[in-house]
């Protein structure tokens, strides 16, 4: 148990949007084209139509709503670039409130997300200038801000000259699940896939089920939904001596089980009628993603029948391999490589900058896992 969590949380989420919209910002835009500003919950509309044109795609409302509205950490924090002849939306620069902690210390985070800018105003420096406004904000000082940046994105970083707040390519692995239908993807023979795939299929769940093997007295079940009681377990199997995004039960209800788009499953590992361990498992089509993976050191059988019934899950989902991802200090590299995780070339990086906190962009200072990244 964490002593003094709740005060520590008292603190940070006293910090509310309405502090963050009124706190005086000093510096302006540069070009006169253009006006920077804050957004407020009413120019959210407008954020989601700029989203979906720039990136040709229709994410929905329901999907929207929930990302920028409903999150338990707070309302997003957007930066508007606004032509000034036509009050057109060009550009906007989103972040989402995050739990974040340093050790047992609670501090301020944000995911940063849905960077958009209309094609034709694009490479006239409006990056570059959005981002020396939004970072002139007081707060942006003491807040720790993650991203997942693509290619485009890390280019821009890179441009800025802060290419030291790249962490990755981080450690990812696959684990195969249905030898016959990698086999098909191969463009084998069928006659080939199914018997060479029924032969590996068999040796490999044998093989897996002796790795796995767990203790009497464990029993697996899918959770419905996450209560408070399990955030004394998060703090206990996860927290780190330095950098880890702490899910607590209201945000992990959020995440998963009330996303409106994604398939996410939740499982918990009893040991009487107390939870002892929980996974979270996205599927999605073919492939599913371990998305949580919170057991104890201490209990490694437990550990092992976890995530024996998570991969079963994503078996029985029809998925075809399970991914999964981590900085490379996560605990439980080896019981999953034993499992059948195999090492795979990696395009999974993040961004972390914090200006008050000059250790915050060494990657052997983080924990983070794929739901510590994913926000869509």
């Amino acid at each position: 148990m964490i002593v003094n969590w709740s005060i520590r949380d008292i603190d940070v989420r006293a910090r509310t949007f309405e502090e963050w919209l009124d706190a005086p910002v000093d510096c302006t835009s540069r070009d006169p084209r253009f006006e920077i500003r804050r957004a407020t919950p009413s120019d959210f509309e407008r954020i989601f139509d700029l989203v979906d044109t720039v990136f040709d795609m229709r994410r929905g409302r329901a999907a929207y709503e929930w990302l920028y509205r409903a999150n338990p950490s707070g309302l997003a924090r957007c930066w508007l670039v606004l032509e000034r002849c036509s009050g057109a939306l060009v550009a906007t620069q989103c972040r989402f409130p995050w739990p974040m902690a340093y050790g047992n210390e609670r501090i301020e985070g944000e995911f940063g997300g849905d960077l958009a800018t209309l094609p034709r105003f694009q490479r006239q420096g409006l990056y570059q200038l959005r981002t020396e406004i939004s970072e002139s904000h007081p707060a942006q000082r003491r807040i720790v801000v993650l991203s997942a940046p693509n290619v485009k994105s890390r280019g821009a970083v890179k441009k800025l000259g802060r290419q030291n707040t790249i962490l990755g390519p981080l450690p990812f692995a696959r684990m195969p699940l249905d030898f016959e239908k990698v086999f098909d993807s191969w463009s084998w023979p069928r006659d080939a896939s199914r018997t060479v795939g029924a032969a590996a299929n068999k040796v490999f769940g044998f093989w897996q089920s002796m790795a796995l093997s767990s203790a009497d007295g464990i029993r697996i079940e899918e959770l419905e939904r996450f209560d408070s009681d399990i955030d004394a377990l998060t703090y206990r199997c996860m927290m780190t001596p330095k950098f880890w995004c702490p899910h607590e039960a209201e945000f992990l209800n959020w995440r998963y089980l009330q996303h409106p788009l994604n398939s996410y499953v939740a499982q918990a590992a009893f040991v009487g009628d107390e939870v002892r361990g929980y996974s979270v498992v996205k599927i999605d089509k073919k492939s599913a993603t371990l998305m949580e993976f919170v057991a104890s050191e201490e209990q490694p059988r437990l550990a092992a029948a976890l995530l024996h019934a998570a991969i079963g899950l994503a078996r029985d989902a029809g998925c075809q391999t399970l991914a999964f991802f981590a900085t490379p200090s996560w605990r439980f590299w080896g019981l999953f490589r034993r499992s059948g995780f195999i090492n795979r070339s990696s395009e999974i990086y993040l961004t972390a900058r914090c200006p008050d906190r000059a250790d915050v962009s060494q990657e052997e200072n983080w924990q983070l896992l794929p739901g510590d990244r994913d926000v869509g």
